[in-house]
Order: structure tokens, then C-alpha cells, then sequence
């Protein structure tokens, strides 16, 4: 990430009051490494949460999140109001509404 990536996500986590999570995100993200072009997939996106830090970073990325939970998605929808993000309801023990190997990186957390 670029350190003006990091001073995104540094404001963007600011406002988070769990320190936990503050550390988990800044590792996640990190680790994740997005670069341009990257097809990321959130599995169990809950309200969107990583979806939503990925999104500000101002890298052009093709983001996607599912979850079992349809309240979770409803307010996931809200959070990432205006974003190009595709979010489908599925259950993670079935068969993924996804072609094999159309994501080159995936987040599982929590």
C-alpha cells in the first residue's frame, strides 16, 4: 500500500472505538494487499464493513461480499450506498453463486 492508502484507512479507522477491530482492519488491508484490477470477495460481509474500507481506499477494485444473513446485507446495502459493489445473499457451505477462480483474493474474517 502506498502511504497515502495507509493515511486513508488511518482516518477511515479513526473513528472506530474498538481497538481490536482497529487492528485487525489495518492488518487485514495490509495484508490483503489490494492492487488495481483485483476481483476481492468478503465472505460473511456482515454490514459491510471491510467491504467499505476497501472501497475508500482510491484503488480501482471489483468488489463483492455475500452473507447467510439477509438483515446483514440489507444494512450492508446502506452502508455502501453509491459504490459499485455486488452483494448476494449465499450460504457459505453451498456451492457460491461464483464461477471457479474469479477472485483472485477473498476475506474471511470474524
Amino acid at each position: 500500500m502506498t502511504i497515502k492508502q495507509q493515511q486513508t484507512l488511518e482516518k477511515l479507522l479513526d473513528h472506530v472505538g474498538d481497538i481490536a477491530l482497529r487492528r485487525r482492519a489495518r492488518r487485514m488491508v495490509r495484508d490483503l494487499d489490494p492492487k488495481p484490477g483485483d476481483k476481492i470477495l468478503d465472505v460473511g460481509c456482515g454490514d459491510g464493513f471491510y467491504l467499505f474500507l476497501l472501497s475508500h481506499l482510491g484503488i480501482k477494485l471489483s468488489l463483492y461480499g455475500t452473507d447467510f444473513d439477509p438483515l446483514a446485507l440489507k444494512s450492508a446495502k446502506i452502508n455502501l450506498k453509491n459504490k459499485k459493489i455486488y452483494l448476494k445473499q449465499a450460504d457459505l457451505m453451498k456451492k457460491l453463486p461464483f464461477k471457479d477462480n474469479f477472485f483472485n483474493k477473498v476475506v474471511m474474517s470474524e
